[in-house]
């Protein structure tokens, strides 16, 4: 028997790239790794015995790569023509200009429903509920996210191709005991239809035989194995006189004339031993009035299932009517040991539930003897848990007669389980007015059964990648959020560059200003001294170099534009501290994780403010604030909240490309026990089909690459299940969308130093 993993595993690899190919082959025909270098330089650096050498063996695979669907579904076809089917396939979501992901598996699955299938995507182009309404909700399909790990490959590839084999396995074997229990059933059917018409002959024949036997004037016997007689028929008074008390338990030879005592024992003898009929024995049996009768004696053995003979029938008459008897009973013997040696196990219990009848087969299949099963109940042979409750099939069968199946099992000395598929038919009298009994046909499934539990372990195993699968899932979210806290900053590093700049740029105004302020101050200084030193035609030249001087830098431009620069200096640092603010009130990290007072149009000023640079290209906002009370919730998480509406609403009239700027309204007003924010866009809205998914874990409308979909399920988490409010989305196609978040005026209760699960992580712009 060869090792399985001298089999290669055939698998295809559906991928529009060249390199995933390679990064498949690689990781599934990479050769194996002998350690005996490693461990002989290990041994020398240690100083140790080098340990036996290893070499890493791996499964065989048989990897072929196709960059297409329409070429990955000829393969297949071609993969079955050949009888050599793929096991498993790889499949990528997108591969322009063919066809994608979704529509390669369901042409592959309608082709070959039973390859396993591993759907490879870095973008979340569908949602499972969308894989699952348009594949259906198979084990056969996985999904595996990009960058893969090489591990991950091949533990997936082999248990997916062990799963597949094992299915095969058991599908053959499956179909193997169909055709097993097929044919058994049709050689029962048969056999009963035969059975019927035989016991309809063999009724007609006992009517006519018990006509014989009471009519006619030969005897019929029936002797133990000792030679004593049983039975002898009716007839034995009128022929021979005795009454029946005088023969029955009197051994044969008492009867019979010493003279032929001899040859009667030597036919006995020789029945017994050989197992053989004997006939036209001619002999003289005693009357009751002392006379001697000359009878032609023929005889036969009685043989039990083992072929022991257990008795011996005979008749003593006339050699034709002996001949027919005989064979009356020889057709007969013949009938029930085809019963009894039937190549499917079976075995007759009777209304007592004590085995009646069985076979060989029966014997063997549960480890019997005939004699340890002959005789006892079926429930002392046979475990079944419904034993002695009403749900007991053979009671069921023989109260409403039916045919039943149901499982039983045993075990021998050694602890082996034996589990077989019984099925139970009722077993009637002659004129089928009454079940007398259920005769119970056996198959043996012990192996189906050891293949469902390989199957269900290795169910287990899947499932185990699949938790190990989600929890990369998880970790690939934080990613995505550190990201987009990282796109974040560098949105407000854009907002402040620009005041920065201008006051950077009329600094340098200053201090060129200042230098020739300096010159002038020079000169000014050179005329106080010549004043003082009452020199007339120095101070009158420091005089005219200081009227040239002023008209050059032009002194009195200066002194007007320097108001301007500190003003505007001045503006562009109230802008920058403005900006730090409200990113400071917008993240709140300086603040504690309780919910404090909260002014909603605040909120939303600082989320513009912080927002600015995402939104300014895209879209003009309108503000319709209305005065509100101040309400109990965590600012950050309510502030998130907003960000990730707008964000979405000016990417979404982004997407659209219509050459100008959309437009995003901001209304907000309170109710009695609500304040209420409705942020309504003109983007190309949201299609009817998805509108209830929009607040689904990972499903996004984006393009591949683009968003992760949860920001809106972080942000209906925040209002709904931490701020116990509503978040209600109402769109319609190409008209706009308009999201309504609704916050308790008496808010949430505070929290008393408790941390509030996740929300460090989810003031995040979440996409």
């Amino acid at each position: 028997m060869h090792d399985e993993r001298d089999i290669a595993r055939r698998i295809l690899v559906v991928d529009d790239t060249e390199s995933i190919h390679n990064d498949f082959r690689a990781v599934l025909m990479e050769p194996c790794i002998d350690t005996t270098a490693l461990d002989t330089a290990e041994a020398a650096i240690f100083g140790h015995a080098a340990s036996p050498s290893k070499t890493r063996t791996r499964n065989r695979y048989d990897l072929d790569c196709v960059f297409q669907g329409k070429k990955a579904l000829k393969r297949v076809r071609q993969a079955l023509c050949e009888k050599r089917p793929y096991q498993l396939a790889f499949v990528d979501m997108r591969m322009p200009p063919g066809w994608d992901g979704l529509k390669t598996i369901e042409e592959i699955w309608r082709v070959d429903p039973d390859i396993q299938v591993v759907i490879c995507t870095a973008h979340s182009d569908y949602s499972w509920d969308a894989i699952v309404s348009r594949l259906g909700n198979s084990d056969k399909l996985l999904i595996l996210k990009k960058p893969f790990d090489n591990v991950e490959v091949e533990q997936l590839a082999g248990a997916l191709t062990k799963k597949w084999q094992l299915a095969r396995a058991v599908e053959a074997r499956l179909n193997e005991l169909e055709q097993v229990v097929s044919e058994r059933t049709q050689e029962l059917e048969t056999t009963n239809r035969q059975l019927t018409r035989e016991v309809t002959e063999r009724r007609t024949a006992e009517e006519r035989f018990r006509s014989f036997v009471e009519n006619v004037n030969d005897i019929i016997f029936c002797l133990s194995v000792e030679g004593g007689f049983t039975y002898v028929s009716p007839k034995w008074p009128a022929v021979l006189g005795h009454e029946m008390a005088e023969v029955l338990g009197h051994p044969l030879l008492r009867f019979v004339h010493q003279d032929d005592v001899g040859p009667c024992k030597q036919m006995l003898q020789a029945i017994t031993e050989t197992g053989r009929k004997e006939e036209g024995l001619e002999l003289r049996m005693l009357h009751r009035d002392g006379d001697w009768r000359w009878c032609t004696l023929s005889a036969a053995p009685l043989k039990d299932s083992a072929g022991e003979v257990t008795a011996i029938v005979g008749i003593a008459h006339d050699t034709t009517r002996r001949r027919q008897a005989n064979e009356e009973l020889q057709r007969t013997q013949q009938e029930l040991q085809q019963i009894l040696s039937a190549a499917t196990p079976l075995c007759v219990i009777d209304t007592n539930y004590d085995i009646r009848m069985l076979n060989d087969t029966f014997c063997s299949l549960f480890g019997l003897s005939l004699g340890e099963a002959t005789g006892k109940k079926c429930y002392e042979l046979m475990d079944f848990s419904k034993c002695h409750t009403p749900q007991c099939p053979i009671r069921n069968v023989m109260e409403a007669p039916r045919v039943c199946q149901y499982e039983v099992s045993r075990q021998n000395e050694n602890g082996e389980e034996t589990v077989c598929l019984a099925t139970a038919t009722p077993y009637f009298n002659m004129d089928y007015s009454a079940v007398i009994g259920v005769v119970v046909n056996f198959v043996d499934i012990t192996a189906r059964k050891q293949a469902e539990k390989e199957i269900a372990e290795a169910n287990r195993k899947l499932e185990q990648a699949n938790r190990e699968l989600k929890e990369m899932q998880s970790q690939v979210v934080q990613n995505e959020k550190l990201a987009s806290i990282g796109q974040l900053a560098a949105g407000v590093a854009h907002e402040m560059n620009t005041p920065v700049g201008f006051v950077a740029s009329n600094f340098q105004t200053l201090q060129s200003y200042m230098s020739k302020f300096l010159k002038l101050f020079e000169l000014y200084e050179s005329l106080t001294k010549a004043v003082e030193d009452g020199d007339r035609d120095s101070r009158l030249e420091y005089m005219h170099e200081i009227n040239q001087s002023r008209e050059k830098m032009k002194i009195d431009f200066i002194l007007g534009d320097l108001e301007e620069l500190f003003s505007e200096s001045k503006e562009g640092l109230e802008r920058v501290t403005d900006i730090i603010q409200n990113l400071r009130d917008f993240s709140r990290v300086d603040q504690s994780e309780d919910c404090h007072k909260y002014d909603l149009n605040e909120g939303i000023k600082t989320t513009l403010t912080v927002a600015r640079n995402e939104l300014k290209y895209d879209v003009d906002i309108d503000l319709e604030l209305s005065d509100l009370p101040q309400i109990a919730c965590h600012s950050g998480q309510i502030n998130q909240v907003f960000l990730n509406i707008l964000v979405n609403a000016a990417q979404a009239i982004k997407s659209q490309e219509r050459g100008e700027k959309g437009h995003v309204k901001i209304r907000t007003h309170a109710t009695e026990t609500h304040v209420v924010c409705e942020i309504t866009d003109d983007g190309p809205g949201i299609p009817e089909t998805v509108l209830s998914k929009v607040f689904d874990p990972f499903f996004t409308t984006k393009p591949p690459g683009k968003g992760t979909g949860l920001g809106l399920s972080v942000s209906y988490d925040i209002v709904v299940t931490k701020h116990k409010g509503e978040l209600i989305v109402d769109s319609q196609p190409e008209k706009g969308t308009t999201f309504i978040v609704k916050l308790p005026i008496q808010g949430i209760t505070p929290s008393k130093g408790k941390e509030l699960p996740n929300e460090e992580e989810n003031c995040a712009v979440c996409r």
